[in-house]
């Protein structure tokens, strides 16, 4: 499986960092199942950091801001222009507490039928997204921050597994049609 580390790091130490995060990589997805109209979605809170404040979905050491519009209370998101033909944008700002300065793995699937969802800076890349412990490029005072995005194609229920060192979550969104201008 191929897997987007982001560490700003030399090849060698992506090699360490590979070799250090494997069991995170090798644990089962355990992503709810949303059959017809059900999206068991989470429930958002307003997030406020020294950096940013923002809607987020999730309550564990590692959470995603959403930057789109959409009843984010609700785990309600609307899809984006995704600049790529076919794809639309969820702007997934991954955001860890400052208790955890570990690594953590994000994996996505569509929930509720077949669908491609992929993360990324562009709908081309499609590994899932490993960020390993210590700082970040982006964060201050203990939070650390990874601006990304997640595509889609089409509306529906689309999850997130955060896995860290002794830690699984879940996280669950409703995803909308984009607002008609």
């Amino acid at each position: 499986m191929a897997v987007a580390v982001l560490c700003g790091c030399s090849s060698s130490h992506r090699a360490v960092v590979r070799s250090t995060t494997t069991p995170l990589v090798d644990r089962p997805l355990h992503l709810p199942s949303a059959t017809g109209t059900r999206c068991p979605a989470t429930a958002g809170k307003y997030v406020t950091t020294p950096d940013f404040g923002s809607w987020s979905l999730g309550n564990g050491r590692v959470r995603v801001a959403i930057n789109n519009a959409g009843d984010l209370r609700h785990g309600k998101v609307r899809m984006a222009a995704g600049g790529a033909a076919g794809w639309y944008g969820i702007k997934t700002h991954f955001f860890s507490v400052p208790g955890y300065q570990g690594p953590f793995l994000v994996r996505a699937r569509r929930l509720d039928g077949p669908g491609p969802i992929r993360l990324g800076g562009s709908p081309a890349e499609t590994g899932p997204l490993l960020v390993p412990s210590g700082p970040t490029a982006n964060g201050s005072s203990g939070w650390r921050e990874v601006p990304y995005f997640t595509f889609v194609k089409a509306p529906g229920c689309y999850g997130w597994q955060i896995d860290g060192r002794m830690f699984s979550e879940a996280i669950v969104a409703r995803v909308l049609p984009p607002l008609q201008t």
